[in-house]
């Protein structure tokens, strides 16, 4: 199958936007990353991923958290190392942000 070449400066529109949406969405930027790296040539095929990119972010608007400003408010996180596959010597077992 040929992609056909789409609109750069659509793409690169997008692309800028998803970059900014990192600082608020780390969860995003491996993928941002790789779509940008396409942007001196997209293809359709990249459009088809940065909209897969809108609709999961369009899924995820409502998650957040919420802090009581009481004095016994504790934060737990939670790892479900069976996603990270196998683990290598020096990657951090978790993280918090």
């Amino acid at each position: 199958m040929v992609s056909l070449d789409i609109n750069r400066t659509l793409y690169h529109e997008m692309v800028g936007l998803f970059i900014h949406l990192t600082n608020t969405c780390p969860n995003i930027a491996f993928v941002i990353g790789m779509v940008n790296r396409f942007m001196s040539q997209p293809q359709e095929t990249h459009l088809k991923v940065i909209k897969q990119i809108f609709e999961y972010i369009k899924s995820i608007e409502d998650y957040g958290f919420i802090f009581d400003q009481g004095a016994n408010s504790v934060l737990n996180g939670h790892m479900n190392e069976t996603r990270l596959g196998t683990r290598r010597q020096g990657t951090p077992q978790h993280d918090m942000f």
